[in-house]
């Protein structure tokens, strides 16, 4: 399939206050702008058709960042482990990876070889099977269609101002090319026998990125689902190896780490948008967890 990888011109983000305002980031956009004049610049479009052209320190391994923006990156060659809103995600040559708007990702790391292309977007109508992270095993003869998408896109930026409504045509219809294999593959994921595990813990996960700010009591996340605390509970420890408190303090902890690292909001007001009745709840709460203070982490 690596025969219909050929390297392009990569054409992204160049300037603030497009809209897209947290590419990766917020301090990297210097990095970004000085880029090879190579790379066409435009301030509606983020397309990545060559991914060596983006520093690696564009991508920093180990610290969450959220989105304010959706990405939808296929790997053309290597591997990539991300964790999107806390569920793993192990990429590869030939898949598709889905970004959903306002995600919380991590990236954990990736092989040398690792390529991708692919474009962000915002404003843009998602299917239901791909509104939340989502990983799509893609054929050689998708493949060849979603590219030419992608080449088709980059053709228009030759033409000076950037027709952006031909260019959304062509983001919707990726998506709706894509959303028909992704429905697919989720139907099989659902026909599985011993799926039952796995489909409730990532319907756990998707209500606690939803509610874990506000909600931190197991009865709230049971009876959404439709289970008694204990079983919920038994489940998802049995399931993954941490029990539901965990993984509540866990997404509070990387809701706080955004919010540390990605912006200067007072470490007292942090705080209290994360439920906490004052500053010193909170500190000792991110210590335990982490190991050290907010001060000290939004320091690093």
């Amino acid at each position: 399939m690596r025969r219909y990888y050929h390297k392009r011109l990569a054409v992204m983000k160049g300037k603030k206050n497009t809209g897209f305002e947290t590419l990766t980031m917020p301090d990297n956009h210097a990095e970004l702008n000085a880029m090879s004049t190579a790379n066409h610049i435009s301030p509606e479009l983020v397309l990545i058709m060559d991914s060596d052209s983006i520093p690696r320190s564009f991508i920093p391994v180990g610290q969450p960042m959220m989105t304010n923006e959706g990405r939808i990156f296929f790997v053309t060659s290597g591997t990539i482990d991300y964790n999107i809103n806390m569920l793993s995600f192990h990429a590869c040559c030939g898949q598709v990876l889905v970004f959903p708007i306002g995600a919380i990702i991590e990236l954990d790391g990736h092989s040398e070889d690792f390529r991708f292309q692919g474009f962000v977007f915002r404003d843009l109508p998602m299917p239901e099977c791909l509104r939340n992270p989502v990983l799509v095993d893609v054929a050689e003869a998708q493949w060849k269609r979603l590219d030419g998408y992608l080449h088709s896109m980059q053709m228009l930026t030759l033409d000076q101002p950037l027709n952006m409504d031909a260019v959304r045509h062509l983001q919707q219809a990726f998506i709706a090319d894509l959303a028909v294999t992704a429905a697919k593959q989720a139907d099989e994921r659902k026909h599985r026998q011993g799926d039952y595990q796995e489909r409730l813990f990532t319907r756990f996960i998707e209500l606690l990125n939803q509610h874990g700010t506000t909600e931190r009591a197991i009865p709230f996340y049971a009876n959404q689902l439709c289970l008694s605390p204990n079983r919920l509970s038994a489940v998802i420890k049995e399931y993954s190896g941490q029990t539901v408190m965990q993984w509540l303090y866990r997404r509070l902890v990387l809701q706080a780490k955004v919010l540390l690292r990605g912006g200067t909001d007072p470490i007292g007001d942090i705080a209290f948008a994360l439920g906490f009745d004052e500053q010193g709840s909170f500190a000792r709460f991110f210590k335990r967890e982490t190991g050290m203070t907010p001060t000290e982490y939004r320091g690093r």
